[in-house]
């Protein structure tokens, strides 16, 4: 939780769910909750239940294809939202929150992304390449604005950057900038399949990676990426361990994140 929320709103999971298939399809899921909206850390974890309900549903396809599901993917979820809002009597700000999902299925690996946030890629020589998801101003193309009628929107025209940079050697590019009129169904989304790149893990999180600072000063966003994705080892516990020793590192240290933070990986 960062020190300006008294809530976390962001939430985090991975699992897998079997499939007859293709044995399992594994994933990782991070979503971040609209700090301006009300009770959206419950709407952050019905928006990734949704995505595991889609998950499990759509291994059920034969052949199933990374442009299939590109194409699909968003409908299904709003679909699937909808129904969590509509059984459960929810205000539909509640459902405000970035998705982030990343699947795994046999030697299929696929990206997608509704919000802001950081996906960071590491290759199996320790190499790191990010794709930082930021809006101009500050306000995400929500899955639940789908929800509203669009004239509610005619005004909310906004920037979506996609910038991409190495690491260890920062070489930056901004790759995507477009606008984004909300409410539409022709609006952002971040997709990517990586099926091909010789990874070891896949890393997604939410803006509070931004967020670092030390004694009132900015600390640069590629540092703390580093930090947090140099696992040498992927088993749980060693992951748990390592995370509350670089807790009590930062706080020594007079290290502190403003937003929430979470993560989610896939280790290959």
């Amino acid at each position: 939780m960062g020190v300006g929320h008294a809530v976390c709103e962001d939430y985090a999971t991975c699992g897998c769910v079997p499939n007859t298939l293709y044995g399992h399809i594994h994933y990782a899921i991070v979503s971040d909750g609209c700090s301006g909206s009300q009770d959206t850390d419950v709407g952050a974890r019905i928006l990734s239940r949704a995505a595991i309900n889609i998950i499990r549903d759509f291994g059920h396809t034969d052949n199933l294809t990374y442009e299939a599901v590109r194409e699909s993917f968003r409908k299904w979820l709003v679909e699937e939202i909808r129904k969590f809002q509509v059984i459960l009597h929810l205000p539909k700000n509640m459902l405000e929150a970035t998705l982030l999902v990343a699947v795994a299925l046999q030697d299929k690996r696929w990206i997608f992304g509704w919000g802001d946030g950081v996906i960071a890629l590491k290759r199996k020589d320790d190499s790191l390449e990010c794709t930082q998801i930021m809006y101009t101003p500050n306000y995400p193309a929500y899955l639940s604005y789908h929800f509203y009628d669009p004239s509610e929107f005619v005004s909310m025209i906004h920037t979506v950057q996609e910038t991409t940079f190495n690491i260890p050697d920062c070489q930056k590019s901004i790759i995507k900038t477009s606008p984004v009129k909300l409410g539409q169904f022709d609006d952002y989304q971040y997709s990517a399949d990586v099926s091909n790149l010789d990874l070891s893990h896949i890393v997604l999180m939410s803006d509070g990676i931004e967020s670092f600072s030390q004694n009132g000063e900015t600390l640069d966003v590629k540092g703390q990426i580093k930090k947090y994705t140099d696992f040498k080892n992927s088993n749980l516990a060693f992951a748990q361990r390592r995370m509350q020793r670089m807790t009590i590192e930062n706080k020594a240290a007079g290290i502190t994140h403003y937003d929430d933070l979470s993560m989610a990986t896939l280790a290959f």
